[in-house]
């Protein structure tokens, strides 16, 4: 019988991560799996919004409705304390502050697609690497990794696309108007 060989996955970067807006982000996954961070958002954008030139934010109280990223935050609240304080006036993500143990993360995961942030009070974003810092941080990257959530990075959130006539930031189109970033 022939022996057949496996083809490896193609490799995006040498330290398994990929070149998305400004700067290389380790997402966790194989390299198969892995899109371009940038066209993957707008795709979430344009797929939630309908339009870029026009956008319908009524999708906003409808996956809220539907319960979107219940499961992770129903898990979040199984080992720690979650208190959500979205407010579809300003915000189209879910918005919630966890605490364990004294620590507390600020976490918004938005309801355009699977895409979260995380801060402090002050409006500090946190990465990947920092979030490693607590252990709060570490519970809540293998939520967001169990769930194929992404978070973004700060340099991610500033960047900004033509959306309603207008350069917005990718924090306001995905997550909130409320001037956090």
């Amino acid at each position: 019988m022939a022996e057949t060989k496996r083809k490896q996955p193609q490799e995006v970067l040498d330290d398994g991560a990929f070149q998305g807006w400004n700067a290389p982000y380790n997402t966790g996954m194989p390299p198969t799996a892995r899109l371009n961070m940038n066209e993957n958002i707008i795709k979430s954008i344009k797929d939630a919004y309908v339009s870029l030139d026009n956008p319908n934010w009524s999708f906003t109280s409808v996956r809220l409705a539907q319960g979107l990223h219940g499961k992770f935050i129903k898990q979040l609240s199984d080992i720690s304390s979650v208190s959500e304080n979205t407010d579809l006036n300003n915000d189209c993500s879910r918005c919630l502050n966890v605490e364990l143990d004294g620590e507390t993360i600020g976490i918004r995961v938005s309801l355009v697609g699977n895409f979260a942030c995380a801060h402090n009070d002050k409006g500090f974003f946190y990465s990947e690497i920092e979030l490693q810092n607590f252990r709060l941080g570490r519970f809540i990257l293998e939520m967001l990794k169990l769930y194929h959530i992404e978070l973004l990075k700060e340099e991610s959130l500033r960047e900004e696309i033509e959306f309603g006539g207008e350069l917005q930031n990718v924090y306001s189109i995905l997550f909130s108007s409320d001037e956090l970033l």
